[in-house]
């Protein structure tokens, strides 16, 4: 199957081209590296920005050539015998380079111009069926080079390669390495002597799984300063460690190596810190080698064998943090079992996979700073009340697949874990869940219950919930079909501080129905009778609702109804044909003002525009006080006048604005201005200055306010002259405009 170009986008950026394809290479920005992680698999390149990767590479030029230039992590799996001088020049921001392709030899110059290289890898089958030579200037210009990594090809035991300065990291794997000292001949930087320059110093020396590598002559290391070796699955003795000469070395792994004792003297010779000797066939720790174990912080003695401790065991190692004992035999407690009453540092303990039946009340009194501790698939059938007590620090608990058979309340089973994150539990038996669980567990945030059956959650858990844990993870659980747990369905949709995953999958049956089956959740709604609190909440919330409901129905009722009753009646109107042309109208003009500009429209307004001819124009104004059907809703006989009337105006001052039932009419008369077919002439007069933004956005005035539809009332009585000299221009005498 062919290879794909991911993410065209990432193209916009390359240097112009007329074509850039091909059918070999991978491309894709780190942040997209998970979703195509598996064609990354022998090449780790992560956190880059750009990255590549090629398949079945037989002519390195022309594969390269395709590949863009700012890439800076490149994987090339395929088949090349030789890299050719200058081969990754064309790539000078290249960070990660690793190199899957059968190599036999690097020509001179071949790695030239990789000054920001970090990582670099060659890889091929296992075992060192594969030879390479690599000349010893190849890495000269690798000034920023801090991890190589040699895995399956064997090296040449006296090239002389000359490592960067730089190098931080250097693995040597599936090798043919049969002897530690050959690295001397492969890499004579490493041995003090060898050059004129200080002792070397690496962060790690990985010689894992180098399956013959069983010799170490003294001196093979000399000098170098080491801070982790690796001999996992390599038949080579710890104890040969001490005579490499090496002058620092501060952790040593060595599982997997056919071990029968504790390296006791490289220990004590070196002082280490952290020992890993886990799945050798160790089965017993003497008193000799325990008295060498004084500096270490981290040892691993998982599935070693062991059946007990040797007395004081914790005591002779006071700097000891984390100590891994799974997959032994330690059926009975041997841990705190000095009768001075000393205390340890240990923060991590794993006894997981022992076998462990009982644990005595004071198994744990001498661990006062433990934070986690692990004692998943062993067979704990019960638990001391006062087990945990002094474990005022920890943090993590697994008790996964511990058969507690009499365990009904996890109350019963952690008691005061101050300080407890997280708790797991799986198979424990575990019946019932309520809120004195977590009242001695003030620092939970997780909580993993998986494999319980028939749990019971007890409803104060909801008064609780402020202080329940922020994660509880209900995996492979059931809740019991029972009507206690009727109260979690609305709970777990409505809880907002504490995040609940519960699948419901749960089934139950309805014995009145035969073998039918349920829900868990329908099932209790169904069959458990409603709560009075529930009952009482449904009632308010109703109540509410309709205290809601009437304000706005009553809104409705005054204002948005007959609006659009008046609306949709000009629409009617126009659809039919029926205008202003050939209609008879009851009213010239509809007069809209409030009871305290009320004065002025009838001393003003009324003997001027409906006085008798020749003293005034003799028109019919209709006024709401003296117009208005007796008898009729107020709305409507606004709306039916203004329909009636040729035009519309409005009488505004401060007061009329701040009047309810006057914006109403301004509303309707500027709503009916806008939307009808055959729209009226709406008139406005200002009785004093008004700014527009005291108008209100809804009445939309503006567009009258441009057009000059307005007028204001002058103090001045020279001036009122030109008030109704404009006033009667509009209503346009005789006729109208």
């Amino acid at each position: 199957m062919g290879w794909h170009v991911l993410l065209p986008g990432l193209l916009l950026s390359l240097p112009l081209v007329t074509g850039w394809t091909t059918s070999k290479c991978l491309l894709t920005e780190g942040s997209q590296l998970p979703l195509v992680s598996r064609y990354f698999a022998l090449c780790p390149v992560f956190q880059l920005s750009f990255l590549a990767t090629c398949n079945s590479v037989t002519n390195l030029t022309e594969t390269l050539a395709a590949v863009p230039q700012t890439v800076e992590g490149l994987c090339l799996s395929g088949s090349v015998s030789s890299l050719p001088p200058d081969a990754f020049s064309a790539f000078p921001g290249l960070k990660i380079l690793g190199l899957n392709l059968h190599l036999t030899r690097l020509l001179p110059g071949a790695l030239r111009g990789l000054g920001q290289l970090q990582k670099l890898s060659f890889l091929d089958g296992p075992f060192g069926k594969q030879s390479l030579f690599i000349p010893p200037d190849a890495f000269g210009d690798l000034i920023s080079l801090q991890r190589l990594h040699i895995s399956g090809p064997c090296l040449d035991k006296k090239t002389g390669i000359q490592l960067p300065r730089s190098l931080q990291r250097l693995d040597v794997v599936f090798s043919c390495l049969q002897d530690v000292g050959e690295l001397a001949g492969m890499f004579p930087d490493l041995v003090q002597g060898s050059s004129s320059r200080d002792p070397w110093s690496l962060h790690m020396l990985d010689l894992s799984f180098n399956r013959g590598l069983k010799m170490a002559r003294p001196g093979s290391l000399q000098g170098l300063q080491l801070e982790t070796l690796n001999l996992d699955q390599t038949r080579l003795e710890a104890s040969r460690v001490r005579a490499l000469g090496l002058q620092k070395l501060n952790v040593l792994s060595a599982k997997l190596t056919a071990m029968a004792e504790l390296p006791a003297e490289a220990v004590a010779h070196f002082e280490l810190q952290e020992l890993n000797v886990g799945n050798n066939k160790i089965g017993y720790i003497s008193q000799e080698a325990l008295a060498s174990f004084h500096s270490l912080k981290t040892l691993h003695l998982q599935s070693t064998g062991l059946t007990k401790l040797p007395p004081g065991f914790l005591a002779a190692m006071p700097r000891l943090q984390r100590l891994n004992l799974a997959g032994n035999q330690l059926q009975s407690k041997t841990l705190c079992m000095n009768a001075t009453g000393d205390v340890s540092g240990l923060m991590t303990l794993d006894l997981a996979g022992n076998g462990l039946s009982t644990l005595p009340p004071d198994t744990f009194s001498c661990l006062p700073h433990l934070r986690e501790l692990l004692l998943q698939d062993n067979q704990l059938l019960s638990l001391e009340r006062q087990l945990f007590q002094g474990l005022q620090q920890l943090e993590t608990l697994n008790l996964d697949k511990n058969p507690l058979l009499n365990l009904v309340q996890l109350e019963e089973l952690v008691g005061e874990l101050p300080q407890l994150r997280a708790l797991q539990l799986s198979r424990t038996g575990l019946k019932s869940l309520s809120a004195a669980a977590f009242q001695r567990l003030g620092s939970l945030r997780v909580l993993v219950l998986d494999n319980e059956k028939d749990l019971v959650l007890h409803d104060s858990l909801r008064e609780y919930s402020p202080q329940m844990p922020q994660y509880i993870y209900i995996l492979q659980s059931n809740l019991a079909c029972q009507c206690a747990n009727a109260w979690m369905e609305p709970w777990v949709k409505q809880s907002t501080k504490t995040y609940i995953y519960m699948p419901n999958n749960k089934l139950c049956l309805a014995e009145e129905e035969g073998p039918a089956k349920h829900s868990l959740f329908s099932f209790l709604w169904d069959h458990c009778p409603q709560s009075l609190e529930l009952k009482l909440f449904l009632a308010s919330s109703s109540l509410v609702f309709l205290l809601i409901t009437l304000p706005l129905l009553q809104e409705a009722r005054n204002l948005w109804i007959p609006f659009l009753q008046a609306l949709f009646r000009v629409w009617l109107q126009g659809r039919r044909g029926q205008g202003d042309e050939g209609k008879r109208f009851l009213f010239d003009v509809f007069v809209s003002h409030c009871r305290q500009d009320q004065g002025w429209v009838i001393e003003e307004l009324l003997p001027t525009l409906e006085g008798f001819l020749p003293a005034g124009p003799g028109l019919r104004l209709c006024l709401p006080d003296r117009d208005f059907e007796p008898g009729k809703d107020v709305v409507e006989n606004v709306v039916d006048s203004m329909v009636s009337s040729r035009v519309v105006l409005c009488v505004l001052s401060g007061q009329a604005l701040c009047n309810p039932r006057c914006r109403l009419e301004l509303h309707l008369a500027t709503s009916l201005f806008l939307a009808a077919p055959f729209p009226p002439v709406l008139l406005l007069a200002f009785l004093e200055p008004i700014s527009r933004h005291q108008l209100p956005s809804y009445h939309r005035l503006a567009r009258l306010l441009r057009r000059g539809d307005y007028c204001l009332w002058p103090e001045e009585d020279e001036r009122k002259a030109g008030f109704w000299a404009w006033l009667k221009s509009r209503l346009g005498q005789p006729g109208l405009e």
